[in-house]
């Protein structure tokens, strides 16, 4: 009798670790009734979730930041946490000043991390991630610094996959960082104009374009010449009907 209760609390242990004995958070239940059939109860889902990330921002964060990088949670679940942590909590001013800047750069660090072993990660995902870590960065002060761990991101990478990860990113910091933080992604724009994939150099061209229309110092303009130069150089292709073409307006 004795002998089997190390057996009977280690089945008990597998059981809890394996999810017989799993209970949702809130966060978790109402993140599946916005995947429920039933129209009525998706509506209530929503309308507690924004419920929840008004009366305590950082309970929601920390709920949905768990969601996000369980590895038991579900694939569509995960899209749905990214898409409320950034929509509700994030991008709302007010609820972002209450998160610690320490879980918020944890975060960020997380994401890159998981994109980068995460051979499987859904477009959906890569994307959600790219705007949770740019919303941070540049709301946090830390834009420069993303762009740098961007540029890593991309001298490693071991699939164009990533390295569009990374060109949305700083496509993302092109687009909404402040002028003196903007020319940080120049590099990896760089980078991308002269990769061999024609998906990659319309990403980079799409954001370099977006990086010069949101300059207006002469002398940072001078400074862009020779992206520009690579610039026209994938316009040229796509006149002449590369494979650009499909890509660039």
């Amino acid at each position: 009798y004795y002998t089997s209760a190390p057996l009977i609390i280690g089945l008990i242990l597998l059981a809890h670790k394996s999810g017989a004995f799993y209970k949702y958070t809130f966060m978790e239940q109402q993140l599946l009734n916005i995947l429920d059939t039933d129209a009525q109860k998706r509506a209530s889902a929503t309308d507690a979730i924004e419920a929840q990330c008004e009366a305590d921002a950082l309970a929601a964060f920390r709920e949905l930041r768990a969601v996000l990088l369980s590895p038991q949670s579900s694939a569509r679940a995960v899209e749905l946490a990214g898409m409320v942590l950034h929509k509700s909590v994030l991008s709302k001013q007010p609820r972002f000043e209450k998160l610690p800047a320490g879980e918020l750069t944890a975060l960020v660090l997380e994401l890159l991390q998981l994109v980068s072993t995460a051979q499987s990660a859904s477009p959906a995902f890569l994307r959600r991630a790219a705007e949770i870590c740019v919303e941070v960065g540049v709301k946090g002060g830390g834009a420069a610094e993303l762009a740098r761990r961007l540029d890593a991101l991309w001298a490693t990478a071991q699939s164009d996959k990533l390295r569009g990860f990374a060109l949305y990113c700083a496509e993302l910091i092109a687009e909404f960082a402040d002028e003196q933080t903007r020319p940080a992604v120049l590099p990896l724009l760089e980078a991308g104009l002269a990769s061999a994939d024609a998906e990659l150099r319309v990403s980079a061209a799409s954001a370099l374009a977006l990086l010069l229309s949101g300059t207006s110092d002469a002398k940072t303009l001078q400074g862009y010449a020779g992206a520009v130069e690579r610039l026209l150089g994938v316009v040229v292709e796509a006149v002449k009907g590369g494979d650009e073409a499909r890509g660039l307006k």
